[in-house]
This record gives structure tokens, C-alpha cells and sequence, in this order.
């Protein structure tokens, strides 16, 4: 009965043995096999929990982007339609259409910008930031310049110099009107918040 215990732990270490080399076979071969789908898995779990909110945000404001680019395009189509239609001078504005045209050619400038970042942000590229970071300031100060240069103008005691500030006040409501819906949205001045903080979260959690 003694002599056979030491043949049988012998037996058993070597079966732990082999078995032990099989496990780590299997587990490496197991590794292997699932390396790919394992760099993913480990790929979203650096992103942190605010990628999927961050991504779906950015998007958003693209989708939004685009939208309000191409309905400003559209409605500048349609006022340059209706501009065209009821062509005449306007007493005071001689330059009306001039002006008309500047402010159109801007707006459909801004927007065509617009409909192009919308698509960069959807497909969260760095390239939307950045060109959103110029094309929103830019179109702030539009705003902010514009009245203020007309204003100027229809000061002036020049009669000429008056009458272009006359074309500017009387053609700039139709003719901006492709910004129009990101001036009532306030889309330029959100997007500009929003999509900075965004886009900062989403490399924080790159970084985590």
C-alpha cells in the first residue's frame, strides 16, 4: 500500500503537468484568435463612457449644419428669383442691386461652408472643427459689421457715400436672408460652444 502511493503522486503530478501545458496552449491560441475583436473591446474602453454621448453630439450639430446650410442656399435661390421679378430703382437706393447681389453672393458663401463642415462633423472629423472655428467668428462679425458700416454710411454727409448705405439697409433683409436661419437659431454661437467643449471631452477620453 506504501509503495504504490508514490506511483500514484508521480501519475498525478505528470497529469497536472501535461494538463497545465495544454491550458496554456489553448489560452494562447484562444488570445491569438481573439486578438483583433480584443483590440477593439480595448479600444472603446479607453474612449471612456463619453464617447458615444461626445460622437452623437458632434453629429448632431453636422446634421443640424447641413440642414440650415442647404434651406439658406434654397431660400437665397428664391429671393434672387423674387429680386429678379420685381427689379426696379428704389428711390434713394440706386445701388440696391449691387447690393443685393454682394449680400446674396456672401450668404450663399457662408452656407455652401455650412453644408461642408456639417459633413466633416458627421464623420467626426478634425477638419470640421477647425473650419468651424474660422466660418463661426466669421459670420459673428458679418453681423456685427454690417449694420455698424451701414449705419456709418447713412451718416455721411457725402450724398453718394449716403445713398450706398440706403442700398445696403434696403437690400441686406433679402438678401441675407440664406443666414437667416442660423441667425434665429443662434446656430454660429452655440455651435461654437458646443462643438469645442465636445470635441475636447472626446480627445480627454481618447487620453483616458
Amino acid at each position: 500500500m506504501h509503495g504504490w502511493l508514490p506511483d500514484q503522486l508521480l501519475f498525478l503530478r505528470g497529469t497536472t503537468t501535461f494538463l497545465n501545458k495544454v491550458k496554456l496552449n489553448l489560452c494562447g491560441d484562444a488570445r491569438q484568435a481573439c486578438f483583433p475583436l480584443l483590440s477593439i473591446l480595448g479600444e472603446l474602453d479607453e474612449l471612456g463612457p463619453l464617447r458615444g454621448p461626445m460622437k452623437r453630439l458632434i453629429q448632431l450639430f453636422g446634421f443640424l449644419g447641413v440642414v440650415l446650410g442647404a434651406f439658406g442656399l434654397i431660400l437665397i435661390a428664391a429671393g434672387i428669383v423674387r429680386f429678379i421679378q420685381r427689379s426696379q430703382v428704389i428711390e434713394g437706393s440706386p445701388y440696391a442691386s449691387e447690393a443685393f447681389y454682394g449680400f446674396s453672393f456672401v450668404s450663399a458663401l457662408f452656407d455652401l461652408v455650412l453644408v461642408y463642415v456639417g459633413f466633416l462633423l458627421w464623420r467626426i472629423d478634425d477638419r470640421g472643427l477647425r473650419v468651424a472655428n474660422v466660418l463661426f467668428p466669421a459670420e459673428l462679425l458679418y453681423w456685427i459689421l454690417t449694420p455698424t458700416i451701414q449705419l456709418f454710411l447713412l451718416m455721411s454727409k457725402t450724398e453718394r457715400t449716403a445713398q450706398i448705405g440706403h442700398s445696403m439697409a434696403s437690400a441686406g433683409g433679402i438678401g441675407d436672408i440664406g443666414l437667416t436661419p442660423q441667425l434665429v437659431t443662434a446656430f454660429p454661437l452655440v455651435g461654437l460652444i458646443v462643438l469645442n467643449l465636445a470635441y475636447r471631452k472626446l480627445k480627454a477620453a481618447h487620453r483616458t
